[in-house]
């Protein structure tokens, strides 16, 4: 039985171990992601929400951040559903400009999008280009995830439903 998620939550070891690898931008012909050790805390996240928002009610609690990219914008699972784990929630993507995006319906999707050399903003920003594979997280994808191999595109493609029909809207209700 899959345990809910409840907060504080634990930082999954598999994400620990994917941090591990070198995340690097190569002057836009890489991934543009800074991974931290552990989750943002609940009050961090709430501070860079309220602004984003524009509501200084807005609870940070749907939401754990497990990095940033350069410009600004966090990346975190979305606590969708509250009884499924958090490496089975969605992978979001909230540039600092207001950009937002289901990128990945879960973690095993995720890692076949770092897999193509996409981060969450590149996803975000270029979904469709073709970037040479990563060949370290290509390996990381093959031994940890459970889904089918992905391109980018494909990753993307099969977020849409959610980012377009439900995070939209939760992030509508967010914002004043």
């Amino acid at each position: 039985m899959t345990q809910p998620t409840t907060y504080p939550i634990a930082f999954p070891d598999v994400l620990s171990e994917l941090h591990k690898l070198p995340f690097e931008h190569r002057d836009g012909d890489g991934i543009d992601f800074i991974p931290f050790d552990e989750f943002l805390p609940i009050a961090e996240v709430e501070d860079f929400l309220r602004p984003w928002t524009g509501n200084d009610d807005v609870k940070g609690d749907r939401l754990a951040v497990f990095g940033r990219v350069s410009a600004g914008g966090i990346v975190a699972f979305w606590v969708f559903d509250p009884t499924l784990k958090i490496t089975d929630q969605p992978v979001i993507y909230l540039g600092a400009d207001g950009e937002h995006m289901v990128v990945a319906k879960n973690f095993d999707d995720y890692l076949w999008l770092l897999a193509g050399n996409h981060g969450a903003a590149e996803a975000f920003e270029f979904a469709s280009d073709e970037m040479t594979p990563d060949p370290e997280f290509t390996t990381f994808a093959q031994h940890y995830s459970d889904s089918a191999r992905l391109s980018p595109e494909a990753v993307v493609a099969e977020a849409k439903w959610l980012s377009v029909n439900e995070f939209t809207r939760w992030i509508l209700t967010i914002c004043r």
